[in-house]
């Protein structure tokens, strides 16, 4: 049987109990966030699934393509349907292996290497002279160097078989960042902050009186923290440290840039640093920042506006 295998079927690219987005879990102490290597155009960060990170395998040279077993359990993730036709056949599993060898060999050099993960955080007091929010102390990053990302769909089934250890692909990353992380503060202009703080406080008057406190209140300020990684190198695998008993592939990373954003869905962004003096930004990320300096300049505008209005106020009571 003479297989050949396409890049539109056969290598979808689809895209943190921990939350399964991308979980951060900061784990080692010690300066600032610091990129070193610049993306090309329109560069994409991958969600991680079984699917992208088994494609970061090979693309950062953990597998072997003289293996068997690490090609067939890459068609297994990625190919099910090839998979559950042909692997109990001999003759013609060995066509099918082959040509995903051959695929592998030709494209693993562009599978994806960048990815991105979410973590939720709590936003405490906002201070109004210097225009930043505090992270509440439980979700600081104070040095964090390491981090643990489970793969989103780390419970779901594989080719509809309950999987938990498959030879080569573990379902999680231990990431070693080259540069340690420090954000215990979020800087937000003005504008924005009061924008964001009045649609937290919609929330708030929805609960019952006697929850309306000032704990409470803080406690609705969640945002959402996108980190932007790249990933260098394979070393090893290693165990989870808490939780599942799952091995993860330990990498070593940079930190691209990251956003925060006041919603889950990544509607209102209130932070971007993305290193622009390294890196290119994607079309997407251009109107994404374009349409966050366009709401800034709004509520300034509206900011001057009611001040404008206030004095003018003032000023004709004075004359009364």
């Amino acid at each position: 049987m003479n297989v050949e295998i396409y890049g539109g079927r056969f290598f979808m690219f689809n895209g943190l109990k921990v939350l399964f987005f991308g979980v951060l879990v900061c784990l080692l102490p010690a300066a600032s966030v610091c990129a070193q290597a610049s993306p090309p155009k329109n560069v994409r960060y991958e969600i991680p699934t079984m699917s992208t990170l088994s494609m970061l395998y090979w693309a950062i040279g953990k597998l072997d393509l003289q293996d068997n077993t690490d090609v067939d359990n890459y068609m297994f993730i990625n190919e099910c349907g090839l998979y559950r036709d042909f692997y109990h056949n001999e003759f013609e599993w060995g066509s099918v292996r082959n040509a995903g060898r051959k695929y592998l060999m030709e494209n693993k050099k562009n599978f994806p290497t960048r990815f991105e993960y979410v973590q939720r955080i709590r936003l405490g007091e906002y201070n109004v002279d210097k225009e930043y929010f505090d992270i509440v102390e439980q979700d600081k990053i104070l040095g964090g160097r390491s981090f643990e990302i489970l793969a989103r769909d780390v419970e779901e089934y594989i080719c509809d078989e309950p999987v938990s250890d498959l030879k080569g692909y573990p379902k999680g990353l231990y990431v070693e960042l080259n540069r340690p992380v420090n954000l215990d503060k979020v800087y937000v202009p003005r504008a924005l902050a009061e924008e964001y703080i009045e649609r937290k406080l919609e929330v708030f008057k929805k609960l019952p009186v006697s929850r309306q406190t000032r704990k409470i209140a803080l406690e609705i300020r969640d945002a959402y923290l996108v980190m932007k990684v790249r990933i260098l190198a394979y070393d090893q695998e290693v165990d989870l440290t808490s939780g599942l008993a799952l091995k993860l592939a330990k990498v070593l990373s940079t930190l691209e840039g990251y956003e925060i954003y006041g919603d889950k869905e990544r509607k209102n962004l209130l932070f971007v640093e993305n290193h622009d003096n390294v890196r290119v930004r994607s079309v997407g990320e251009t109107d994404l920042r374009e349409k966050y300096e366009e709401r800034l300049a709004r509520h300034a505008a509206e900011l001057k506006d009611k001040e404008t209005a206030r004095k003018a106020k003032l000023e004709s009571v004075e004359n009364l």
